[in-house]
């Protein structure tokens, strides 16, 4: 009777110590889009030729300018028109960096194309014209 209690008690604190929540050391940073003093995004440079039916390559990509509050990872995207998007992803100091988003799918529809670019609680627009 006693070893049976004993190996209750123990498998109990095991049971209460392994369901601990596990604290995350991630840090969260806070990014937003360059703006000038009248809160204009500023402009999203575009780069590449965009054209109906044929998929984006290394060359299709947008660079946009976005200030870090801290170093850390990062994900910036827009969303997706016209079949395709753009999305960047890596690691970057505080302050303001240059981020490059790589162009990802195949333009459908010869149009001007207006993509949102997301950072955090910021967001502008950027055209791409596709032929």
């Amino acid at each position: 009777m006693r070893i049976t209690f004993l190996t209750f008690i123990l498998c109990g604190a095991f049971f209460f110590i392994s369901c601990k929540k596990e604290v995350s050391k991630k840090s969260t940073h806070t990014g937003t889009l360059l703006k000038n003093s009248l809160g204009e995004c500023m402009p999203i440079n575009v780069a590449g030729t965009y054209t109906a039916g044929v998929k984006l390559i290394a060359s299709n990509y947008m660079e946009v300018t976005v200030t870090y509050d801290r170093g850390g990872a990062y994900r910036v995207s827009t969303d997706t028109v016209n079949d395709f998007y753009f999305r960047g992803q890596g690691v970057v100091d505080s302050g303001t960096s240059v981020i490059k988003l790589k162009g990802y799918g195949t333009p459908s529809l010869n149009e001007t194309d207006i993509f949102t670019v997301t950072v955090d609680a910021s967001s502008c627009e950027a055209d791409v014209s596709v032929h």
